[in-house]
């Protein structure tokens, strides 16, 4: 029968634990699939943001006396902003390994191992959702904490900019308009920064009411037709994204669905209409965790370690990130409200 001991070898230690859990597979994330999150590893828990001629980066620790990154004379301004730090416990008991057969050391190990990583890909794919979570929320201009009301950051305050805000509604003639009216303010706030694709994430009643509005069914028809076959070449997340939803003029109208028991992850009149291939406009920012073996190291995206519980009776798994998720042109992302007529919208 294994023995609690076994949880001694090389194969359980931080590095071996987190090492596992990063190469542990997990289910597609809109975002996340879609690459346009930048990652960014710095050495701290404290993220610094600096604005220079409107332009937003992140900056990097240094040894100290460095002399690189010279600051210049040109006015800048620097935003400090805690990364947030999510742990994760799942207990495995002494009875839960207890019925592993025994053929050999190896195979017990083994064993063992594959019973820990099941735990890890469960845990995984937790940390996942709530990385897309933060993902949308940066998206949106106000990181939310799990409970959905507690801001982690907010965007638009940290940065002094406000959010726009497009109303339409089912009642107007045509669709048209509005979508060059996303495409002008997305335009207007970039300035004379290039962008390609306008992505829209569309919650449901927004979508449904899109695509059956009188003078976007042709469109939406010509699109299911086979037209979006042509985002075939860009990988098969865009592909994937292009199936969900149609483009009009220069916006691809995507459903977005992510609900994760009251939490939804676009609300459902709404949309949010960002850019794509604009430099460095989305980051994630991956601060290292709080364990000596990682203090000043570079961040990584995930990390796992485990201790024996009181009086040996099991151990305790524990994951964590260490991910903050940044949109430092959230100005540029244009909040779409769908309403039945203009009586019926509310003020954003």
């Amino acid at each position: 029968m294994p023995s609690l001991d076994i949880f001694n070898a090389n194969a359980f230690s931080m590095m071996s634990l987190t090492n596992a859990i990063e190469t542990a597979p997990y289910k597609p994330r809109m975002l996340g699939e879609l690459g346009i999150f930048k990652e960014v590893p710095i050495r701290t828990q404290l993220a610094w943001v600096e604005k220079k001629n409107n332009i937003l980066r992140v900056l990097n620790t240094a040894n100290r006396g460095s002399v690189e990154d010279v600051r210049s004379t040109t006015p800048r301004t620097a935003y400090p902003i805690p990364v947030p730090h999510v742990p994760y416990f799942q207990t495995i008991l002494a009875d839960d390994v207890q019925n592993i057969r025994q053929f050999g050391s190896e195979t017990e190990l083994e064993s063992v191992a594959s019973h820990v990583n099941d735990q890890l890909e469960a845990m995984k794919q937790d940390h996942e959702v709530t990385s897309e979570w933060h993902r949308i929320g940066a998206l949106k201009g106000i990181v939310y904490d799990g409970d959905g009301v507690t801001e982690i950051v907010n965007l638009f305050t940290k940065f002094g900019l406000s959010q726009t805000v497009l109303n339409w509604y089912t009642t107007d003639d045509s669709f048209a308009p509005h979508v060059t009216a996303i495409i002008r303010n997305i335009a207007n706030k970039l300035g004379s920064e290039s962008f390609k694709q306008i992505i829209a994430l569309c919650g449901d009643d927004y979508f449904d009411n899109v695509v059956k509005h009188s003078s976007m069914t042709t469109a939406y028809e010509r699109w299911r037709d086979g037209e979006f076959l042509r985002m075939s070449h860009l990988g098969p997340a865009w592909y994937s994204l292009a199936a969900a939803g149609f483009q009009y003029q220069n916006v691809l109208f995507v459903n977005y669905r992510g609900v994760i028991g009251s939490l939804e992850f676009i609300e459902s009149d709404t949309a949010y209409c960002f850019p794509t291939g604009v430099d460095d406009m989305f980051e994630e920012v991956v601060a290292p965790a709080d364990f000596m073996e990682t203090v000043n190291t570079k961040g990584k995206r995930w990390y796992a370690r485990q201790a024996f519980l009181e009086f040996m009776k099991g151990v305790k798994l524990h994951t964590q990130s260490n991910i903050l998720a940044l949109n430092k042109r959230p100005d540029a992302v244009v909040k779409s409200v769908w309403a039945e007529s203009s009586s019926s919208s509310s003020s954003a």
